[in-house]
């Protein structure tokens, strides 16, 4: 007995979805591969660096009978903390430092909306990061005053950064520290005016970055 032959037929509307998630998936590939190669960059730049400082340790060994002086790289250096190393961070210093991470991630958000190609560009993902990058774009680094700019101020202890979202957090955590610094500040003075005024721009910029999305594998 013949068996009934069987038709599958597939909708034209999920050929185009899985299109263009395949065209998705193409695109968050290519970003991942694109960070991979400026990982491995920066990791070809760490062993020039010490290929470079190969001859000063060679010239610092210690000769016969004088023990000669303590290449940098064995000399004990106290642990990282918050309380060490990063105490004497300035207030203008934390401030572009925290802008410029803000910028830095706008920047890679409209890279990515902008090589977006059709049909991608309309996902929510893509349009999420659009979001993200006007945001981020639009954020001004405010002005410190002279007699704040040299407040010295104890930043969060660095952790390794995973992802965009992370980097966010990190520039938050900076605005954070710079905001203590200046609440702290007497109302008796006389920098007192100027300290509300930067802390409440540093409040308004954190507030809106907070609300940023990073969809994605990378986000």
């Amino acid at each position: 007995m013949p068996h009934a032959s069987t038709t599958i037929r597939t909708s034209p509307s999920n050929c185009a979805f899985a299109e263009i998630k395949i065209v998705g998936l193409e695109s968050e590939i290519k970003e991942l591969k694109a960070e991979n190669a400026e990982l491995r960059t920066k990791l070809d730049e760490v062993a020039q660096g010490a290929a470079a400082a190969s001859p000063k340790i060679a010239a610092d060994t210690a000769t016969a009978g004088d023990p000669g002086p303590i290449p940098d790289f064995l000399q004990r250096k106290p642990k990282l903390t918050a309380s060490t190393s990063r105490a004497g961070v300035t207030l203008q210093d934390a401030v572009t430092d925290a802008f410029n991470k803000f910028g830095e991630l706008g920047n890679e958000c409209r890279e990515i909306v902008d090589n977006a190609p059709a049909g991608v560009d309309q996902t929510n993902r893509i349009q999420t990061l659009g979001e993200t990058a006007d945001v981020l774009e639009n954020l001004s680094e405010p002005d410190v005053a002279a007699e704040l700019a040299e407040i010295r101020i104890v930043l969060p202890e660095p952790h390794r950064l995973r992802s965009r979202r992370d980097r966010r957090d990190a520039a938050l955590g900076i605005i954070e520290a710079c905001s203590e610094a200046l609440d702290a500040i007497d109302e008796s003075d006389p920098r007192h005016p100027d300290a509300c005024r930067l802390c409440e721009e540093l409040q308004s910029a954190s507030a809106e970055a907070e609300h940023c999305e990073f969809p994605g594998m990378c986000g």
